[in-house]
C-alpha cells in the first residue's frame, strides 16, 4: 500500500510538468497575449510546485546530503547566471530577469534533487518522458481532429509556426529515441518497439509535414549519433539489434501512411478548424529570404525566443469558423485567412513536397544567405552591435527590417547579455555536451534514461545554431536542456556514487 501511494505521488508529478508544457503552447499561440511578465509569474508558480512536490516526496525517497555539485559545470553555470544578472542590471530589458529564473527556480529544482538516489532520480526522469509522450499524444489527438492540413502550407501543428513545431518535434523525438534505447538494451519484447514506432511515425509525419530544415538535421543527427552507439553496445554484448531495428521502421512506415491519411480527411469531416493567423504565411514556396524578416515594425511585441516565430511579429489568435457573424466578430478575419491561403495554394503551380523544399535551397543561384534563411546578414548585424552590458531588446533592425531575435543562442546571448554571458554559455555548452556523452557510456546498461541526456544536448546544441531557443518558459527543448544539466551536476559531484 505505501509503494502504491509513493509511485501515485510520483505519478502526480506529471500536473505540473504538463502546466509548464501547455504555459509553452498558450505562448506560442498567443492565449496570453504579448505578456513576458505574466508568463514568466505562472512559469514560476509552476516551478516553486515542482520543487515543493519533490520535497514532499516520503523521505525515503530522499536521504540528507551534503549539498555538492560538479564543480566545473556549477562554476560556468554561476558565472552565465551572474553576468546575465548584472546586465539585467544595467541595462533595462523588455524582457526581464531570466537570470533569476535560471539562477534561482533551477538552481533550487538541482539541490532538491541532488538529495535523490539515482535510482528515484531515475524514476523522475521517466516520469519527466511519460509526461513528453502524453503531452505529445494529446497534442497529436487535437491535430487530428481540429488541425488539418491544407496542401501547398507549411503544417504548424498546434504552434504558429512550423519552425517551433519542429523544434517541439525534436524534443519528442528524444524522449521516444530513449525510450527504445532502453527497449533495444535491455532486450524487451519487440512488441514494445511497435508502439514506439507507431508513435515516431506520427511524429516523423508531423515533420515531414512542417519542411521545418532545422529540425530535420537534428533528428537525423541525433538518430545517426545514437545509432552508432547502440550498435556498439549490442554487438560487444551480444545482443540483438537488426530485429529491433526493423520491426520500429515497419512501425514507422506504417503509422506514417495512417496518420498522414487520418490528418487530411478526419478534420474536414469534423469541419471545426482551428485556424490561426500566421498560417497564411508559410507557403511551400514562400520566399526564403524573407522567412527570418517577419517583422516590418519596430514595435518588438514579440517574445524574444524562437524562429521568427514570436507573438509580435503576427497575432496568432486561435479562431474557429462555426460561429454565427454575431457571435464571432471575428468570422471575416476568418474567411481572409481561408482565402489568402487558398490562393497561395494557387499560386504554387507545381506543389512541392517538403523535401522538394528542403532541397531547392540547393539549387543554382543558391547563396549561404540564402540556404540559411538571411540569417548571414542577421548574425552580421547582431556582431556589430556586442558589447560588455548587453542591449533592452532582443531584437534589432537588419537592413531596415525588424528581426525579433539573433537566430542563435550564442550570439543572441552575446547580445542581450553581453559577451561575458556569452563565453560563459559557449564554455557550458561544451562541457555538457563531454560529461553527457560520458553519461550514456557509463550508465547506457544501467538506467533506463541514459541516453536522454546526451541527446536532449546535442539536439539543443544543433538548434541553437539557427534558432533562438533560450527561455525554458517557451521551449520545451530549452527546458530539458536546464533539468539535464542539473542531473549531470549532480552525478558529476567530487565523491558522488554511481
Amino acid at each position: 500500500m505505501k509503494r502504491f501511494k509513493i509511485n501515485l505521488l510520483y505519478l502526480i508529478l506529471l500536473l505540473p510538468v504538463w502546466g509548464i508544457m501547455l504555459l509553452q503552447l498558450a505562448v506560442r499561440v498567443n492565449a496570453i497575449k504579448e505578456n513576458y511578465i505574466e508568463y514568466s509569474i505562472i512559469f514560476s508558480i509552476l516551478m516553486l510546485t515542482l520543487i515543493f512536490m519533490f520535497y514532499f516526496i516520503p523521505h525515503k525517497c530522499r536521504a540528507k546530503r551534503r549539498l555538492s555539485f560538479n564543480y566545473i559545470l556549477l562554476t560556468l553555470w554561476s558565472a552565465m547566471c551572474l553576468l546575465m544578472l548584472y546586465s539585467d542590471l544595467a541595462v533595462n530589458k523588455k524582457y526581464c530577469y531570466l537570470s533569476l529564473t535560471l539562477l534561482i527556480l533551477f538552481t533550487g529544482l538541482f539541490a532538491i534533487l541532488q538529495q535523490y538516489s539515482s535510482k528515484n532520480r531515475e524514476k523522475l526522469f521517466d516520469i519527466f518522458l511519460l509526461a513528453i509522450e502524453t503531452g505529445f499524444i494529446g497534442a497529436s489527438l487535437v491535430c487530428f481532429l481540429f488541425r488539418p492540413y491544407t496542401s501547398g502550407i507549411r503544417y504548424s501543428g498546434l504552434s504558429a509556426n512550423p519552425n517551433v513545431y519542429g523544434i517541439f518535434l525534436i524534443t519528442v523525438w528524444t524522449c521516444l529515441l530513449t525510450k527504445l534505447d532502453y527497449c533495444i538494451g535491455r532486450s524487451q519484447n519487440i512488441k514494445k518497439c511497435f508502439i514506439i514506432g507507431t508513435e515516431l511515425g506520427t511524429a516523423t509525419m508531423f515533420l515531414y509535414l512542417t519542411a521545418a530544415r532545422t529540425a530535420f538535421l537534428t533528428i537525423a543527427l541525433i538518430s545517426i549519433v545514437w545509432f552508432i552507439f547502440r550498435t556498439v553496445y549490442t554487438r560487444r554484448d551480444n545482443k540483438p539489434l537488426l530485429k529491433y531495428i526493423l520491426s520500429t521502421a515497419s512501425a514507422v512506415a506504417v503509422s506514417f501512411v495512417v496518420s498522414y491519411i487520418l490528418l487530411a480527411t478526419v478534420p474536414k469531416l469534423i469541419d471545426n478548424p482551428i485556424i490561426f493567423e500566421r498560417d497564411r504565411l508559410f507557403t511551400a514556396e514562400y520566399s526564403l529570404s524573407e522567412i527570418c524578416y517577419a517583422s516590418s515594425t519596430d514595435d518588438a511585441a514579440a517574445s524574444p525566443d524562437a524562429s521568427g516565430s514570436d507573438k509580435g511579429v503576427s497575432e496568432s489568435n486561435s479562431l474557429n469558423n462555426t460561429s454565427s457573424d454575431a457571435e464571432n466578430p471575428d468570422k471575416d478575419i476568418i474567411k481572409n485567412i481561408e482565402k489568402d491561403v487558398e490562393q497561395a495554394v494557387k499560386d504554387v503551380a507545381e506543389e512541392p513536397s517538403p523535401i522538394s523544399r528542403l532541397l531547392s535551397v540547393f539549387g543554382e543561384g543558391a547563396t549561404l544567405d540564402i540556404i540559411l534563411n538571411g540569417r548571414i546578414s542577421i548574425y552580421k548585424e547582431y556582431l556589430k552591435h556586442i558589447n560588455l552590458k548587453g542591449h533592452e531588446k532582443y531584437g534589432r533592425k537588419v537592413n531596415g527590417t525588424y528581426v525579433v531575435n539573433a537566430h542563435n543562442n550564442v550570439l543572441q546571448i552575446a547580445y542581450s547579455y553581453g559577451l561575458g554571458a556569452s563565453i560563459a554559455y559557449i564554455l557550458l555548452c561544451i562541457f555538457i555536451l563531454i560529461y553527457s556523452v560520458h553519461y550514456y557510456i557509463r550508465y547506457h546498461d544501467k538506467r533506463k534514461t541514459a541516453a536522454f541526456p546526451m541527446l536532449i544536448v546535442i539536439s539543443f546544441i544543433i538548434s541553437s545554431l539557427t534558432e533562438c531557443i533560450l527561455l525554458p518558459m517557451q521551449s520545451l527543448l530549452a527546458f530539458c536542456f536546464f533539468v539535464c544539466l542539473g542531473e549531470l551536476m549532480i552525478t558529476y559531484a567530487p565523491g558522488r556514487k554511481a
